[in-house]
């Protein structure tokens, strides 16, 4: 890397540059001196979402304007490749999009931050008045009657404070971790797909040959059915990237938010094909996270389920999910089903850790853990 371990050794914070007078300054000013580098990083990132969904909207047109381009050539190879790499080109820009996407869900998460911090601020500035009061009054009036009130309402805004800082560092790291998780994660998303595509768009480029022809010479054949099996083989490729995972606020039910998840082994899931050998050689794969189902963390608590192995919501009208959540609670370790369809499943302590299906004995149960 060209930079060190921390951009404050280097200066880099410190020159920053100063922002020019302008709307956005004025409405800076209405936010504590506190919250104004949060703000200020909101909406920073605000300008550079609007950049990525200007370079999606570039590249679209870009490959359509190429498709456009050959379709009124007469050669085969130029009319085909064109077109099949303007779809590439185009695609290269809808995951500029999803990108974009996913970075508002990262802001919109910082925002909170931002939020929490400009609200702490009028209970500091009231601390301070009070003690700068009390300090006064000690140095010149000391036997004044009010003192005794001050003191008491400066404990009062002392405790009061030391709470709102406990939850201000609570929720910061809270909110920072999932704000830059949610990012991290759809970097890495987008950064595969751009790769995959590259990688195909490469191989069709391949098919054109680039030998300089002189005038009575035979061009060699194109093979257009070797473009379509890459078009396919690429498109196969791109369905194993999934949406960036989503938090479980998003994703659970508002009466489901503070639940556990229990993850299924009823069906191994297999993990996905690489997309080529040679492309992706030298990376570790990484095990993609099983499929977990929502549970609500209180002890014994009981919930319907089928015969899948699908948790059921107790209204019946669909079934409770949040992918990709890679922990499973230890004091859950064992889910029993009941012959009677209407009963509800008990979650017991079982040192065994086996998962027994409906009508099944406990020595054919499959465990629960691998």
């Amino acid at each position: 890397m060209q930079r060190s371990n921390s951009l404050r050794v280097n200066g880099v914070v410190q020159d920053l540059p100063k922002r020019d007078f302008s709307l956005e300054s004025l409405r800076e000013l209405s936010f504590a001196e506190e919250s104004r580098r949060s703000n200020r990083l909101v909406k920073t990132s605000n300008s550079a979402i609007d950049s990525f969904m200007h370079s999606s909207k570039g590249l679209i047109a870009v490959g359509s304007l190429l498709s456009d381009w050959g379709s009124q050539s007469e050669n085969a190879c130029l009319n085909d490749i064109s077109d099949k790499l303007g779809v590439l080109i185009c695609e290269m820009g809808d995951s500029e999009e999803a990108f974009a996407r996913q970075f508002e869900k990262s802001r919109i998460v910082l925002k909170s931050i931002r939020n929490l911090e400009h609200s702490m601020a009028p209970i500091r500035l009231h601390r301070e008045r009070l003690s700068s009061e009390i300090d006064r009054l000690l140095e010149k009036e000391p036997s004044n009657p009010r003192l005794p009130d001050l003191q008491n309402s400066l404990v009062r805004a002392e405790a009061e404070n030391l709470v709102g800082e406990a939850q201000l560092s609570n929720v910061s790291r809270e909110k920072l971790k999932e704000s830059y998780t949610t990012f991290m994660d759809a970097v890495r998303v987008r950064a595969q797909k751009q790769l995959t595509l590259a990688y195909y768009a490469q191989q069709l480029l391949d098919l054109v040959d680039g030998r300089t022809m002189i005038p009575g010479d035979t061009p060699p054949e194109y093979n257009k059915d070797q473009a379509d099996l890459i078009m396919d083989e690429c498109n196969e490729s791109m369905l194993q990237f999934a949406t960036p995972k989503e938090t479980i606020a998003e994703a659970a039910e508002p009466e489901l938010e503070n639940t556990t998840a229990v993850t299924s082994t009823t069906e191994e899931q297999s993990e996905p094909a690489p997309l080529r050998p040679t492309l992706l050689s030298d990376v570790p794969e990484e095990e993609e996270p099983p499929m977990s189902f929502i549970l609500s963390p209180t002890n014994m608590l009981t919930q319907t389920m089928d015969e899948n192995c699908r948790v059921m919501p107790r209204n019946g009208y669909g079934i409770q999910t949040v992918a990709e959540l890679n922990y499973v609670p230890q004091d859950i370790q064992e889910i029993r089903y009941s012959e009677e369809p209407n009963d509800q499943t008990n979650i017991l302590n079982n040192p065994q850790q086996r998962l027994i299906p409906r009508g099944k004995k406990k020595e054919e149960a499959m465990p629960l853990f691998s």
